[in-house]
């Protein structure tokens, strides 16, 4: 590796603040009685602000260009809006359940991350959150993972 002399390990913190919506439907014929059939809608919106503290690596470094890679624990704290779980029985009755199902506020991930970096102020780097339960039910279960491409400009690069 050239320039083995500059070859860094080192620590950062990444603050993160991400949105998201979902729309979710189920449906099931013959919900155990003949002629019958059971849907399900879920419409909600997250938004989710995280604190990455990372370990970073340079793999391979020049002056203009540093490949790197990292790993990391993120804290994630979300806020949902006023969601509901509509229940349709074959449109004869419906069932609303307010902020059904309980979905978790506060939740730890652990992204890696890979890229590089040029001329020391743009670095361009993927990144994969593995899966974590925002659900605590045994009957069924929902989870997040990200993956993300990104892109960042540093202003003090030496």
């Amino acid at each position: 590796m050239p320039n083995k002399v500059n070859q860094k390990l080192f620590f950062r913190l990444e603050l993160t603040a991400t949105g998201e919506k979902h729309n979710l439907y189920s449906t099931a014929n013959n919900s155990g009685y003949t002629g019958t059939s059971l849907s399900n809608t879920l419409n909600y919106s997250q938004f989710t602000i995280s604190a990455t503290p990372e370990i970073i690596y340079n793999i391979y470094n020049t002056v203009k260009l540093k490949a790197f890679a990292g790993a990391g624990f993120s804290f994630n704290n979300a806020f949902y809006n006023n969601y509901k779980t509509v229940t349709n029985f074959s449109n004869i009755s419906t069932l609303v359940q307010n902020k059904y199902p309980d979905l978790l506020n506060t939740f730890v991930s652990f992204p890696l991350k890979a890229g590089i970096l040029l001329n020391k102020k743009i670095e361009v780097y993927g990144a994969y959150a593995f899966p974590v339960q925002l659900t605590q039910y045994t009957d069924f279960s929902s989870s997040v993972k990200s993956y993300q491409i990104g892109f960042n400009y540093l202003f003090g690069g030496k």
